[in-house]
């Protein structure tokens, strides 16, 4: 391919930020709005969420990788 593999730096860099002005964020709003006996229910769904979804995009990456071919030059993934 004649692109750079350092462009898709700017994206992860973009969604590193995101995630971390948006994660504390929200996280001490559930906390601070959250009953006293409700607060460590609260940060384990959230955690639990978050391995959650983890879980699910290794499983679609075990599920897909047959349709991956090992040269991306030489597969054509948008058909």
């Amino acid at each position: 391919s004649d692109i750079s593999g350092a462009w898709i730096t700017m994206p992860y860099f973009l969604m590193g930020v995101a995630e971390m002005y948006t994660q504390p964020t929200l996280l001490h709003l559930a906390y601070s709005q959250s009953p006293p006996s409700m607060r460590t229910l609260a940060m384990a769904a959230s955690f639990f969420i978050a391995a959650v979804s983890s879980a699910i995009f290794a499983l679609m990456a075990v599920v897909l990788n047959p349709y991956i071919p090992n040269d991306l030059n030489g597969g054509h993934l948008e058909y």
